[in-house]
């Protein structure tokens, strides 16, 4: 896989709050998620999180979850590529985006997690079809949860990682949206 001159983020996956995994309802649904969603969309949901009860007694935590949503919603690009992380080692998936910001009340309860923010994602390697995670050293990757991948350890695997025609041109998971 080619990624000179694209942007590669990463983008984690567990909600590090409740140590709640939702690598498979990605995958299952060609996704990346993010939240809280429950004030709406981007960038209307500014107002209703400042104004909702748990924000208020929060605020430092609002404002970079809302720069996170930010950078989802303005910095990421279609045809970039995403490695979903579970902590600061673990890949798990690698994907490109497909589609631009979107909101949707069919990821408001992910395990009682609110998620509506999404990006449609055509994933080309799983950990699921590889049969293994890829483990980096420790702190390689970064803690927040969407952030531009500077990583040469990484950036050097997904060079070398092969991907075939068949999965760059997989059909997306129909969403019933």
């Amino acid at each position: 896989m080619n990624i000179e001159n694209v942007t590669v983020w990463q983008h984690g996956c567990v909600n590090t709050d409740t140590g709640m995994d939702f690598s498979d309802l990605c995958f299952e649904c060609d996704v990346i998620l993010l939240g809280p969603g429950g004030g709406g969309p981007y960038p209307d949901c500014i107002k209703g999180l400042e104004n909702h009860e748990y924000w208020k007694n929060h605020i430092n935590k609002l404002k970079s979850r809302l720069e996170y949503i930010r950078v989802f919603y303005e910095d990421m690009n279609i045809e970039d590529i995403v490695v979903l992380r579970r902590g600061r080692t673990d890949v798990l998936g690698v994907g490109i985006i497909v589609g631009g910001y979107q909101w949707h009340e069919m990821f408001g309860n992910v395990d009682g997690w609110d998620l509506q923010h999404y990006r449609r994602v055509r994933w080309l390697w799983t950990w699921i079809a590889d049969g293994n995670v890829k483990v980096f050293p420790p702190n390689t990757l970064a803690g927040e949860v969407s952030a531009e991948l500077h990583s040469p350890l990484v950036r050097d695997w997904l060079n070398r990682l092969t991907i075939t025609d068949a999965q760059w041109k997989r059909p997306l998971a129909d969403l019933h949206t």
